[in-house]
């Protein structure tokens, strides 16, 4: 594994942190939510929408009736969902150290 690739070298940075981002927010954003939290600019964060719903990792809502306000690349998005595959693909921070139990759980 090479050092500059990270932890994760399967994901990208701005990958990473929109299923992040999806994730502290339990899993679901509407999309205008999602531009303005998302600090990645509109084009790369379509590029990286797109890569996430090529793998699987979310599914994409659509609107019936675009909406203007919206860039013109989401206008027609509605929310963006992390599927159950895409919620096990996310690095979870707390599996190591292994949790210490309470002093009530303590065997002896």
């Amino acid at each position: 594994m090479d050092p500059d690739q990270g932890p994760y070298p399967h994901h990208s940075n701005a990958t990473l942190a929109v299923m992040k981002l999806l994730d502290r927010h339990g899993g679901c954003l509407r999309i205008g939510s999602l531009l303005r939290t998302c600090t990645l600019p509109c084009d790369e964060l379509c590029a990286t929408l797109n890569d996430l719903a090529q793998r699987r990792c979310l599914e994409i809502t659509w609107r019936r009736t675009p909406l203007a306000a919206l860039p013109p690349r989401m206008r027609k998005v509605a929310r963006v969902t992390l599927t159950s595959f895409g919620r096990s693909r996310l690095p979870v921070p707390w599996q190591w150290p292994p949790p210490r139990k309470g002093r009530r759980w303590r065997s002896g």
